[in-house]
């Protein structure tokens, strides 16, 4: 299991003061991952997190009303002018042995849970984010499929907004790095090459 391998080879890491994590090209997957795998190595605090975003309900929406036939594990709560949020819970758990100074790079490549990811490094003051804004979508649940009913298109859609910690729509800006660097793998094999 890959998880089990970057558990392993971040144990043996556990000496250095610093980590650096590449996520620039994740294109996502499952924020458990993070939690299980990376989490416990970089930081000492148990954290119990919702994520919240919000949708109106219109005919492209109505479904997710009705979340149980999709055995999600997301909660739907009514708002007001017919806007609901959809949340979630997450439970971090820290670690006793951490590494002291963590950087995550991130690029327009990360996306969805990877995106979250950088996100809540972020927002819980955890590391610093090197790179160019993420594509986003991280904080929002999955995207739906519909059909444009003459050409019968079918094109996919984010039905939710989550606004970062900077009030900026995640799903258009993305994730803000701390740090903005155009970090590029030719620009690491040069660097290599002039030692």
């Amino acid at each position: 299991c890959y998880g089990i391998n970057l558990k392993s080879a971040l144990e043996k890491c556990l000496g250095f003061e610093n980590i650096i994590i590449d996520i620039r090209y994740n294109s996502g997957g499952y924020i458990q991952y993070f939690s299980n795998y990376i989490y416990p190595f970089i930081s000492d605090k148990s954290i119990v997190y919702e994520n919240r975003a919000m949708f109106k309900k219109n005919e492209f929406t109505k479904e997710m009303l009705d979340l149980s036939k999709y055995s999600l594990t997301y909660n739907v709560v009514k708002k007001e002018n017919k806007t609901y949020c959809l949340s979630e819970i997450y439970e971090f758990t820290g670690g006793k042995d951490i590494f002291e100074n963590v950087y995550i790079l991130i690029g327009s490549n990360t996306a969805s849970a990877a995106d979250f990811a950088a996100s809540f490094v972020k927002e819980n003051s955890i590391g610093a984010l090197i790179g160019t804004n993420t594509a986003g979508e991280g904080r929002t649940g999955s995207f739906l499929m519909n059909k444009l009913p003459q050409s019968g298109l079918l094109f996919t859609y984010n039905f939710c907004e989550y606004e970062n910690s900077d009030g900026k729509d995640n799903s258009v800006y993305g994730t803000a790095p701390d740090i903005y660097s155009t970090i590029s793998d030719e620009n690491i094999e040069l660097m290599e090459n002039i030692k």
